[in-house]
């Protein structure tokens, strides 16, 4: 399989691969691993390092980037443009992993394919602490309606995320609820760590599965 990896705002691509080493969330990308080809894809926006990722890099010696600027719309058309470009030419991919304002932008990109009656590029997604996506939504004029996204995914996020409290909860509740299925760990805005990781993975595992039935 082929899977498409989009990092958050204020990181980088390097952060996400990062992920594949770090002990506590190895064991999620590892369950993507065997006989999957991954491409990290880099925002085109430089931007602040976000918060709680000091401990990966610190601004000194790297870059930070974002897919969109949530203050200025216009941001926003350009990388969806640009994503469903990176699709059309550097596609098929099987499977998309995405990480907060990444994870919007995938959402916002599949939900304006699912409005103008196309078919969705990807077999399964994974979302992992989805941001807010709020203005987004009424920014475009999107109005899904509940389990409209008829794909496999997995939504993965912490019950104490001050950052966007309900944004893994609203995009889980856009999927179809039959093949949505979710984690939800005592972090914050983070990958899940320690006695949730096998949770997690059980419920990557399934939405794969599905897509591979």
């Amino acid at each position: 399989m082929r899977i498409i990896c989009l990092h958050g705002n204020g990181t980088n691509s390097a952060q996400l691969q990062y992920a594949k080493l770090a002990p506590t969330t190895a064991p999620l990308i590892h369950e993507l691993e065997d006989d999957h080809e991954f491409e990290f894809v880099e925002g085109t926006l430089q931007a602040p390092m976000a918060e709680g990722i000091e401990s990966l890099a610190t601004p000194a010696d790297q870059a930070f980037y974002a897919f969109y600027n949530p203050d200025d719309p216009a941001t926003l058309l350009v990388a969806l443009d640009q994503l469903s470009s990176y699709v059309d030419d550097q596609g098929p991919f099987d499977g998309v992993v995405a990480f907060s304002a990444g994870a919007v932008l995938v959402g916002l990109y599949l939900l304006q394919l699912w409005q103008q009656g196309k078919p969705l590029p990807f077999r399964f997604a994974v979302f992992f602490s989805t941001a807010s996506s709020g203005a987004e939504l009424a920014q475009l004029s999107l109005a899904p309606t509940p389990g409209c996204l008829k794909l496999p995914t997995a939504h993965i996020w912490g019950q104490n995320d001050l950052i966007a409290p309900t944004g893994g909860a609203n995009m889980a509740s856009l999927c179809d609820p039959s093949q949505a299925f979710v984690s939800v760990h005592e972090g914050g805005h983070e990958f899940p760590r320690q006695s949730k990781l096998t949770e997690a993975v059980h419920m990557m595992r399934r939405a794969i599965g599905r897509a591979s039935s």
